[in-house]
């Protein structure tokens, strides 16, 4: 079972940092995690909406937060696993703002309603990051427009078919993943 979100390949960047967590959180590996304002990894809500950077749910300080790190960084947290690891254990993640890339599969059109093929249309575009609660119970991208500074968001670098290769501009069947950049575009008030 894949992860919702995975690290695609993250360079000099392959560091992930880690977050104590703030209360029994059950969140999986590839799941959005932010650090609050006290200083505790927490999972976003899992709403149906978008992510955003200021999301009162989290009390997040917002310039930093990422993807909780696959199992092969923290074995205790298997895909799929929902056992909490209890209050003040750290936990791995990787990131956003740090130009490590990601990929999912999970890749919707504008508000949710339904999968969509992501094309070579969509790289270069700056989306949405959602949690889809009707259709997969899953992270990923919606093709709605990111608003920098205010949400969480996936800029598309590339598309990949369902073998990992890049989809070509002669390639009429668009692709199964996306690749992208994480960003909260935060800007601390002055």
């Amino acid at each position: 079972m894949p992860l919702d979100i995975e690290v695609h390949n993250a360079g000099r960047n392959s560091e992930a940092r880690w977050g104590r967590l703030n209360a029994a959180e059950t969140f999986e590996a590839g799941q959005l995690v932010g650090i609050s304002n006290a200083g505790e990894l927490t999972e976003f809500p899992q709403d149906g909406d978008e992510a955003k950077i200021a999301d009162t749910a989290v009390d997040m300080v917002g310039n930093l937060g990422g993807i909780s790190a696959e199992y092969a960084i923290d074995r205790a947290l298997l895909p799929g696993a929902t056992t909490s690891r209890g209050v003040d254990t750290t936990i791995a993640y990787f990131p956003w703002n740090a130009d490590i890339q990601f990929r999912t599969n999970n890749f919707w059109t504008a508000g949710g309603a339904s999968a969509v093929v992501p094309a070579l249309t969509d790289v270069g575009e700056i989306y949405q990051v959602t949690f889809d609660n009707t259709l997969t119970n899953t992270w990923g991208v919606e093709q709605t427009v990111g608003v920098p500074q205010t949400d969480i968001t996936a800029t598309i670098l590339g598309v990949l078919d369902s073998l990992g290769r890049p989809v070509l501009a002669a390639d009429t069947t668009g692709g199964t993943t996306v690749i992208f950049l994480l960003n909260s575009s935060y800007v601390a008030a002055t």
